[in-house]
């Protein structure tokens, strides 16, 4: 019996380890067999997210972060993702970038833009 018993939990977990893999165990050959041919291409990032990128890695660098041209070029990037459905969030974004680089520089104009900007954004829907 405890044979029959390792061989039964043998078998089930062979079962559940081809069950767990499903199509990503297959090769690569054969996913190109079915697609004509051609490897599965990454989906492309939307230029909110790739804005968003930016941003982050702005935030993330103290050497970049000191220099308002750096902080200039993110927020240009988050409204020119602002067309579309994702208009309210980059329009939010770029926001939020304003009001970061106004508690950086100071600056009241940078508080200013700020505040319409995040105006923009309310009467968009955000």
């Amino acid at each position: 019996m405890g044979q029959a018993l390792s061989l039964l939990l043998a078998a089930l977990l062979a079962a559940h380890a081809g069950h767990v893999a499903g199509p990503a165990s297959r090769t690569k050959s054969s996913r190109q067999a079915r697609h004509g041919g051609a490897p599965a291409l990454a989906p492309k990032a939307s230029g909110l997210d790739q804005a968003r990128a930016a941003l982050r890695a702005l935030m993330r660098d103290p050497q970049r972060r000191r220099f308002h041209h750096h902080w200039e070029k993110a927020i240009k990037g988050l409204l020119a993702a602002a067309r579309g459905p994702d208009a309210p969030a980059a329009t939010l974004e770029a926001a939020r970038a304003r009001y970061a680089l106004y508690r950086w520089s100071a600056d009241e104009a940078d508080r200013d833009k700020a505040l319409a900007l995040a105006a923009r954004a309310s009467r968009l829907g955000a």
